[in-house]
């Protein structure tokens, strides 16, 4: 194809939802507020590799939350990816886990009627860990039992 038959490369076309941007009227969907909506957050592993020992959600519902831990959802492993084949897609991930193997990793979940409470719901989610070894090994690391 000839540089000169682009149609649209180097070309300027106006954004559609420019003005309402410029102008602060545009509605995102964080702007959004449906009836009986409810505000979600997760609450995340601060360690690498870990054993959840209790999770106590008490204080959390006491404030009129809805807690999730990994012991409320079923154990369903599945990929992240949206795209790759089936000999190489690993099913490693869960919703929630007990055990989280990196910083990051959703272990509880909450929700609550505003964004403020679901916050302070999910400050109040009580964790003891038992911190595990690295795992530094490769070999060692694909074994069943070092998961």
């Amino acid at each position: 194809m000839a540089r000169n038959e682009f149609h649209t490369i180097g070309k300027y076309f106006p954004r559609k939802d420019g003005r309402g941007k410029v102008e602060g009227r545009q509605e995102y969907t964080s702007d959004i507020v449906l009836p009986n909506m409810l505000f979600g957050k997760v609450v995340r592993s601060p360690y690498p590799y870990a054993r959840i020992k209790r999770i106590d959600t008490s204080r959390a519902e006491a404030l009129g939350a809805i807690c999730l831990t990994p012991h409320d959802i079923p154990n369903v492993r599945y990929n992240e990816r949206s795209g790759c084949l089936p000999r190489v897609c690993y099913k490693d991930r869960t919703v929630l886990t007990d055990t989280p193997r990196h910083v990051g990793e959703a272990v509880a979940a909450v929700a609550a009627r505003t964004e403020l409470e679901a916050h302070k719901a999910l400050e109040l989610v009580d964790i003891d860990y038992e911190l595990l070894p690295p795992v530094l090994d490769p070999i060692a690391a694909m074994k069943p039992e070092s998961a």
